[in-house]
């Protein structure tokens, strides 16, 4: 028999504390028709992330679970074992997370201006390039592909936007800073 995964409730809490959390598991379970010997038949285990709220190994809400559940497994999520382990890789390749932040700052700056975004669409267009949308969370590849593939209209604007005298000098300088991280060495490597 295949296990049955369904979302059951969505809990806020009051605290952040391993008892409290542990309290509104239970009190959630409970509330659904689960009683605490039914959980003791068909518990098996309890995943979360690696805080120690959540599963320290003297008092965390796993082990709390544990000392009223004994058979249950405690399982730190392999989604946030493998988000760490990204992150750390991130790190020690460096330019990759100053990619990220820049992608973060070109979303920004087109999702919330309109008028940014028909200037750049004018520059790709008197350039003859199809613009790529950058999302939020782009894929990095995909995020890669699409800044290429945009990278002279991007300049231009970037470009046309430092030198517009009808932009206020702080706008100004944060297209002149963008224009000049696009066009730095160390971008294009991770561009490229």
């Amino acid at each position: 028999m295949e296990p049955i995964a369904f979302p059951l409730d969505l809990v806020e809490l009051d605290s952040m504390s391993a008892a409290h959390i542990k309290e509104q598991i239970m009190g959630c379970l409970l509330k659904n028709g689960f009683t605490v010997e039914l959980l003791r038949e068909i518990l098996i285990g309890f995943c979360s992330d690696g805080a120690s709220v959540m599963l320290g190994v003297k008092s965390g809400v796993g082990k709390l679970l544990q000392d009223d559940f004994p058979g249950i497994i405690l399982w730190h999520c392999l989604n946030h074992r493998l988000e760490l382990a990204v992150d750390q890789a991130l790190d020690v390749t460096g330019g990759t997370k100053d990619f990220q932040a820049f992608m973060g700052s070109l979303y920004s700056l087109y999702s919330q201006s309109p008028k940014n975004m028909r200037q750049l669409s004018e520059c790709a267009h008197n350039l003859d390039i199809a613009l790529r949308r950058i999302g939020k969370c782009s894929v990095f590849a995909g995020a890669v592909s699409a800044v290429w593939q945009s990278y002279p209209a991007l300049a231009q604007h970037f470009r046309e936007a430092s030198e517009d005298d009808t932009r206020d000098s702080r706008e100004r300088a944060k297209f002149k800073g963008l224009l000049s991280k696009l066009c730095s060495i160390n971008f294009l490597k991770v561009l490229h």
